[in-house]
């Protein structure tokens, strides 16, 4: 079973860039932190060596349409232009 560890308020150092994962929602991004395990939970965020992960304020879609710009779906990805 994954889990996750509350974070201190110590500064973390970082050699290499980390990926960072948007999740739809704090929910979400919760349950993403528990499959792939070994999280540290932040305030609004989970951190590990490789990735950060973190949550949109609405849906991404959407929030991108009101933002007058053209999305293009190719190969899998999900392209914003503006």
């Amino acid at each position: 079973m994954a889990t996750t560890k509350k974070a201190s308020k110590s500064t973390v150092s970082v050699e290499h860039p980390k990926a960072l994962i948007i999740a739809e929602k704090p929910s979400v991004a919760n349950d993403i932190a528990k499959a792939l395990g070994g999280f540290t939970k932040h305030d609004e965020y989970f951190e590990n060596d490789a990735f950060l992960i973190s949550s949109a304020v609405g849906h991404l879609l959407e929030i991108a349409a009101q933002m007058n710009t053209k999305l293009s779906v190719a190969s899998g990805h999900l392209l914003i232009c503006q």
